[in-house]
C-alpha cells in the first residue's frame, strides 16, 4: 500500500509539502500551484489514500464538521431551500481538508448522540433547531463549538451566518418601476406545522420585512402597494412538488379580482411566483406580456418558462462561510470567543431574466 513518503518521493517534494497538499492546505501555506498538480498526479498514478484513522490517532483530531440534517421529511420545500446550503458546507470542509459527517435528526436527539458528538470537532446547523419546542434539546449547553445558517428562533450565542433580502428586494422594486409598472402587489404566504403535540405558526419575520421593503420603495416613488395577497399553505406539503403547485395556483385563483388590478408582483419566494405565473395563466395573462412576477431564492428560476427573474440569497455562500468559521473554530480552540454571538449576513442580489417585462401600454 503507497505512503504519504512514497507520493512526496514520486513528486519530489517534502513529506510535509505533501501532506498539506493532500489535507486541501496548500492555499493557507502558499504551495504553488505546479506543485499541487504534481502531489495530486503522484496520489492518483500511485492510488494513494490517506489513512484519517491513523492521522486522527497521530494529531488527537478527527478533522470533522458535523451538519446537523436541517429538514424532516415531511418539508419538501425546506430540502430544497437548505439544498444550496449544504452544498456550500460541503465545499468549504473539502477544500480545508475537513471531512463532513451529516447527523440526521430526530425529535429526540437532533442525531447528536454521543458517538456522533466524539467524532466532529464543530456543527453547523440550520438556525431554527435552536428551538427547544423544536428539538427538545439545549443546544446552547453543547461544548462542541456551532455555526448557525440562518438566523434562529430565539437568542443564541453561536456565531450566525445569514442572508438579507432587502438589496434585492429594493432592485426588484427599482426593476419594475424602470419597466413603467405603477400597480405593484405582493403575494406572500403562512403556514403552521404539527411539532409533537404543539401546533407552530411560521415566524414572518421575513416575509414582513421583504413586503415592507416593497412597500418602502414604492413609497419613495409616490406608490402604494396595489394588494397584499396571502396564501395559507396546508400543514402537510405534497411530496408532489408539481401536485402541490397546481394546488397553490388553484388558492391564488380564488383572488382573481385582486390579482388582475396589479401588474406585477413581488412574491415571497420562487413557490410563489411559479404558482401565481400559473395562475394569470389561467387567467389568460401572459408572463411577461401581461404581467411582470418576481421571486425570492434563486432555486430553480433558470428552469421555469419564461425563465423567472428573482432574489438571489447566495444561498451557496452562506453555507461556505458558516463552514469556514466552524473549521476556524475547530483549528483554533483559544479564539472560538471571537464568534460569540456574532452575526454576519451576505446581501442578496437581483437576477433579471424572462418574467418580467415592460408594463402593458394602459400603465405605460
Amino acid at each position: 500500500m503507497p505512503t504519504l513518503a512514497d507520493v512526496a518521493e514520486r513528486s519530489g517534494v517534502s513529506k510535509s509539502t505533501a501532506s498539506r497538499v493532500l489535507n486541501g492546505l496548500a492555499q493557507q501555506f502558499r504551495i504553488s500551484k505546479p506543485t499541487v498538480s504534481l502531489v495530486e498526479a503522484a496520489a492518483r498514478e500511485l492510488g494513494y489514500r490517506p489513512n484519517y484513522a491513523a492521522q486522527a490517532l497521530t494529531s488527537g483530531r478527527t478533522k470533522t464538521i458535523g451538519l446537523i440534517g436541517p429538514i424532516p421529511d415531511d418539508d419538501p420545500w425546506g430540502r430544497d431551500f437548505f439544498a444550496p446550503i449544504m452544498a456550500g458546507i460541503s465545499e468549504q470542509t473539502r477544500l480545508s481538508g475537513f471531512s463532513l459527517m451529516l447527523t440526521p435528526h430526530n425529535r429526540d436527539n437532533m442525531g447528536l448522540d454521543p458517538a456522533t458528538t466524539r467524532q466532529v470537532e464543530a456543527l453547523v446547523a440550520p438556525g431554527f433547531v435552536m428551538s427547544p419546542s423544536f428539538s427538545g434539546l439545549d443546544l446552547e449547553a453543547l461544548a462542541i463549538p456551532m455555526a448557525l445558517v440562518t438566523d434562529p428562533p430565539v437568542p443564541s450565542r453561536h456565531p450566525i451566518v445569514t442572508f438579507d433580502a432587502t438589496p434585492g428586494v429594493e432592485a426588484a422594486c427599482h426593476h419594475l418601476l424602470e419597466l413603467g409598472h405603477r400597480r405593484i402587489a405582493w403575494i406572500g404566504l403562512r403556514y403552521s406545522r404539527n411539532i409533537g403535540d404543539q401546533k407552530h405558526v411560521r415566524k414572518d419575520d421575513d416575509q414582513d420585512g421583504r413586503r415592507a421593503t416593497l412597500s418602502r420603495c414604492l413609497k419613495s416613488a409616490g406608490l402604494e402597494l396595489v394588494d397584499d395577497i396571502t396564501i395559507q399553505l396546508p400543514e402537510q406539503l405534497d411530496r408532489d412538488r408539481a401536485r402541490q403547485l397546481d394546488r397553490l395556483a388553484k388558492d391564488l385563483l380564488w383572488e382573481r379580482k385582486r390579482l388582475g388590478a396589479a401588474t406585477a408582483f413581488v412574491c415571497f419566494n420562487d413557490i410563489m411566483a411559479c404558482a401565481a405565473i400559473r395562475a394569470l395563466g389561467a387567467m389568460g395573462l401572459s408572463t411577461p406580456g401581461d404581467t411582470s412576477v418576481v421571486g425570492v431564492d434563486n432555486l430553480w428560476g433558470d428552469l421555469l418558462d419564461p425563465a423567472l427573474t428573482t432574489i438571489d440569497m447566495h444561498l451557496s455562500a452562506i453555507g461556505r462561510r458558516a463552514a469556514e468559521i466552524a473549521i476556524h473554530m475547530a483549528d483554533h480552540p483559544r479564539k472560538r470567543d471571537r464568534w460569540t454571538h456574532q452575526r454576519e449576513i451576505i446581501p442578496s442580489t437581483l437576477v433579471t431574466r424572462n418574467s418580467t417585462g415592460p408594463a402593458p401600454h394602459k400603465e405605460s
